[in-house]
């Protein structure tokens, strides 16, 4: 990296207090210098700028820069004063120019890192796309030329973990961010919403999917989370499979399918297991229905850790478990997965 010219750097010195300087030395929070050794530079800076509006001692080339002091053919005086060390002084604006140059990329590059917290600056604010800007045919959200939009419902979009996501996205300053309103979302024809460049799509209760991924299908923006996949993640069975397909292991389970076409399994109870078409598992086991979005899950306890279930919930106030004593038999009414409790 090139060393600037001192002529630059002197000005650094000499800019406010020796607490100034003090602080203008250190990097990144690292030490400096010492304060004797800032304030010699301090005052051996100023009185090279006054010998400079004299007789400038720095030329245009900085490659003919002379180590000898200013001011030598007058008898080496400025303003009354003998400069001492000049060579010192000048490696001295080198060394904080040098510094100055190197926080300046430092703050650069801050520019592309994540932010640590959402209480940080996030250099702007992401837009809100509202219906009353989609009726005005507003087409303009921002000056960067690529643009991501996150389409999720309001729960989602206000989250404290949303802000966060969004104040990071924003601290690149490479792209405009938007976040749809829950109104457009539901309310208006993807024909109508904004393009994007990128598109991040969370799922939650009552999110309209399938409309999301008609918009993917008719924009192609690229997507860091597969929409299609997520059909698959609403079925149990189909996680257990793709797991398997992909040799990620699994605890022990037993499917029981009461949907669709296929025979009910004949399940036999007894006190400390279940067998399901001749395949046994014993207790504890976890009961879930096959639908993600159902979390009544219920654990079920052998008779030698008192019997009884745990059922498991959305968080409610707060709980999201109650223990059942005399709940003991398996439910009947849907398709579930039996596996084995893994503490």
């Amino acid at each position: 990296q090139t060393t600037p010219h001192p002529a630059v750097a002197a000005p650094l010195l000499t800019q406010g207090s020796l607490e100034d300087v003090l602080q203008r030395t250190r990097l990144d929070g690292k030490s400096g210098w010492g304060r004797g050794a800032a304030e010699s530079a301090h005052e051996g800076a100023i009185r090279l700028l006054r010998c400079a509006e004299r007789e400038p001692p720095f030329p245009s080339d900085p490659t003919t820069l002379s180590r000898s002091p200013p001011g030598e053919a007058a008898g080496g005086r400025v303003d009354g004063k003998q400069l001492v060390g000049f060579s010192e002084t000048l490696d001295t604006l080198e060394s904080v120019a040098l510094l100055e140059q190197a926080r300046a990329a430092s703050k650069k590059q801050a520019h592309h890192e994540p932010r640590e917290s959402v209480d940080q600056p996030s250099g702007g604010e992401a837009t809100l796309v509202t219906v009353a800007d989609i009726e005005a045919g507003r087409t303009d959200y921002g000056s960067y030329p690529l643009t991501l939009m996150i389409v999720a419902q309001k729960n989602k979009a206000l989250s404290k973990p949303m802000k966060a996501i969004v104040g990071w996205l924003l601290s690149f300053r490479e792209f405009n961010v938007l976040v749809m309103d829950e109104h457009v979302l539901h309310e208006v024809a993807v024909e109508r919403w904004p393009h994007c460049d990128s598109l991040i799509a969370y799922y939650s209760r009552g999110y309209p999917l399938e409309k999301v991924i008609t918009y993917a299908e008719l924009r192609r923006p690229f997507m860091p989370n597969d929409l299609i996949m997520q059909r698959e993640l609403f079925d149990r069975r189909n996680v257990y499979r793709i797991l398997k397909e992909h040799d990620v292991p699994i605890p022990a389970h037993i499917i029981v399918n009461r949907d669709g076409d296929a025979p009910i399994p004949v399940i036999e109870e007894h006190e400390d297991r279940i067998i399901v078409d001749g395949v046994t598992l014993t207790k504890p086991f976890v009961e879930k229905p096959v639908h993600s979005e159902n979390h009544d899950v219920i654990v079920y306890f052998s008779s030698a850790d008192g019997g009884g279930a745990q059922h498991l919930f959305r968080k409610d106030e707060n709980r999201s478990s109650q223990f059942v004593p005399d709940w003991n038999c398996v439910r009947r009414d849907g398709s579930y997965i039996y596996e084995e409790f893994v503490p």
